[in-house]
């Protein structure tokens, strides 16, 4: 059977038999209506961009040379590197309980360039998804390792990539305005 993603609340969805094409549905999750995309046109399963996603997270590893072997459990990017390859093993979006496994206490040093890379490269997969934000998703759980290493500590994301910037703004104007500035640009926004 043919499934889509949520747009709203990122679960995959059954696509009911006879559907014609641009035809609404309900997701039986949140029960908001959209047009379905098969997952098979969908620019991955879960509108995830695990490729992109998956290099920016990679160049942020120190590498073994550095850690003396990859400690997941207790490394930011460890943790980071972690949650994709469960998004792409299960083909998920969401990691329940995945919050409470956040290596909070990593306080190694990372390029902070690569970093603000790798934020952006989040922020451009993620879906505004407003109201319908979980903390499971993976996208919420890679920001936050990002947000950690960069900034030692999280900002609260409300639903929004505009919203989202405003916030990091506040919290860090000069990676505010550099990440805000790469992320349009990468947007194609100016």
């Amino acid at each position: 059977m043919a499934t889509a993603i949520c747009p709203a609340c990122m679960n995959e969805v059954e696509i009911p038999p006879g559907t014609r094409p641009g035809q609404e549905i309900q997701c039986p999750y949140c029960y908001c209506t959209f047009v379905p995309i098969p997952a098979s046109e969908g620019e991955t399963k879960g509108g995830l961009d695990l490729e992109g996603v998956k290099e920016a997270v990679a160049a942020c590893c120190l590498g073994e040379t550095e850690c003396g072997g990859c400690q997941q459990e207790a490394c930011l990017i460890g943790f980071a590197k972690r949650a994709v390859e469960i998004a792409e093993e299960q083909g998920t979006v969401r990691i329940p309980g995945g919050e409470e496994l956040l290596p909070k206490e990593d306080f190694r040093y990372y390029d902070p360039v690569a970093l603000e890379d790798c934020l952006v490269e989040i922020l451009l997969s993620c879906k505004s998804c407003q109201e319908y934000h979980s903390n499971d998703c993976v996208r919420n759980l890679l920001r936050n390792a990002i947000e950690i290493a960069l900034l030692g500590e999280t900002i609260d994301y409300k639903g929004s990539v505009f919203l989202y910037l405003i916030d990091l703004d506040k919290v860090n104007p000069e990676i505010g305005e550099r990440v805000a500035a790469a992320y349009r640009s990468k947007k194609g926004l100016g």
